[in-house]
């Protein structure tokens, strides 16, 4: 079983546009990995992230509510790398169909 993936970003949703914060590089796997995000105004939700190639991936958010109390739906977002490190990630765009 794998470690959950520690994501982190500036707000308190994901939109296009925005920031994502890994500890370390993000996995190197085709396969989806289990991951939590810590949104800036205290919230969190599970998640899954997965390496579509070597400069997008995908990250599947399940539904959670914000700090100040707004429901937000499942929602999958396209990543690409932003640093040469590739701990920082933008979103690039979100994927229609959300988990259910």
């Amino acid at each position: 079983m794998s470690t959950a993936l520690l994501l982190r970003t500036t707000r308190s949703h994901l939109y296009p546009g925005s920031i994502v914060t890994f500890g370390k590089n993000a996995p190197r796997i085709g396969e989806p990995h289990p991951a939590v995000i810590e949104f800036a105004d205290g919230s969190g939700a599970s998640a899954t992230l997965a390496r579509l190639d070597d400069d997008t991936l995908e990250l599947a958010v399940d539904a959670y509510v914000t700090h100040k109390r707004h429901a937000i739906v499942a929602k999958r977002w396209l990543l690409r790398p932003e640093d040469a490190a590739r701990t920082t990630w933008r979103v690039a765009k979100r994927i229609a169909d959300a988990r259910t």
